[in-house]
């Protein structure tokens, strides 16, 4: 009889046997991914990452080494883990950033968008460390967990044109989260929120370092038209293509965020945020439409 207990006493030769060509594919693609890991490991990597493992506070602007600009709260949050040794936090970050990525997309797209290559979004996201493949996935986390867009303001501030869309929708968790997580931080270290404005400020008054930074707030301003446009419309998409038009720095790597049109493409199952809004101005049901006939 054969079963479970047969490929036990057979050993793995028998359960590598029973492996067919989509086992076998899978287990290159996740190799192949491993491989390139590796790769950023292995290289000279990690700038951005290494600006979050060194932060004690704010003493840099814009465009510095290590210059920290993000809010207090996520300061705050990566604290336990900035005193490992430099080489375990970068390890643990691209590890993080390598799964994120399998999440948002799966590990075929995965291995497809993290090909090598100098103008490779998606690989210099990981290779420098930064909060992108973050971002994306943050951005649409929130349509299954609402309070993942709590988090995503205090990472880079703009991108909190999120929260238009449950505000839209009259959802009021992820706001009050928001709220609580901001209350908490100012009350654990008042005068990091303080040096952090002066941080901003000072790296505000630096020239942009692209014409794409100078419009940041008309930028923000039409992303915050196209979340309500969104959230009345009931088309998830525009959240990931608001965030990206927010971004501080408007760089090729930025274009990592729109893998959350991937993992919506993934995840069709509407959602309680998605079914239109009744008291959303002019958006009604069919059924609302049938019973004002």
């Amino acid at each position: 009889m054969e079963g479970p207990l047969s490929l036990r006493r057979g050993g793995g030769l028998r359960w590598i046997a029973s492996f067919r060509t989509a086992d076998w594919l899978r287990v290159l693609n996740w190799a192949a991914l491993g491989a390139i890991g590796i790769l950023i490991f292995a290289g000279d990597s990690g700038g951005d990452a290494h600006a979050y493992w060194a932060a004690r506070g704010y003493s840099g602007i814009a465009d510095e080494r290590d210059a920290f600009l993000y809010t207090p709260a996520f300061l705050q949050a990566i604290a336990p883990v900035q005193f490992l040794p430099w080489e375990v936090f970068r390890l643990l970050w691209l590890t993080a950033g390598l799964a994120t990525l399998a999440w948002l997309t799966g590990p075929a797209i995965a291995l497809l968008v993290l090909l090598p290559g100098p103008y490779s979004p998606v690989y210099t996201d990981l290779w420098f460390g930064n909060v992108m493949v973050f971002t994306a996935a943050l951005t649409v986390a929130g349509f299954a967990k609402p309070g993942a867009w709590a988090v995503l303001p205090f990472a880079k501030l703009f991108p909190a044109v999120v929260l238009l869309w449950p505000l839209a929708r009259r959802w009021w968790g992820p706001l009050l989260l928001a709220g609580a997580i901001a209350v908490l931080s100012v009350a654990i270290a008042p005068g990091l929120w303080a040096d952090w404005a002066r941080t901003l400020t000072a790296s505000a008054a630096r020239p942009p370092t692209s014409g794409l930074s100078a419009w940041l707030i008309p930028r923000t301003l039409a992303a915050s038209g196209v979340v309500l446009i969104g959230a009345w419309r009931s088309w998830r998409w525009t959240l990931p293509t608001a965030v990206l038009l927010t971004q501080p720095v408007l760089w090729f790597s930025s274009f990592t965020i729109l893998l959350g049109w991937v993992w919506l493409l993934r995840n069709r199952t509407p959602s309680v945020l998605d079914a239109p809004d009744r008291t959303f101005p002019g958006c009604r049901t069919s059924a609302d439409r049938a019973a004002n006939r």
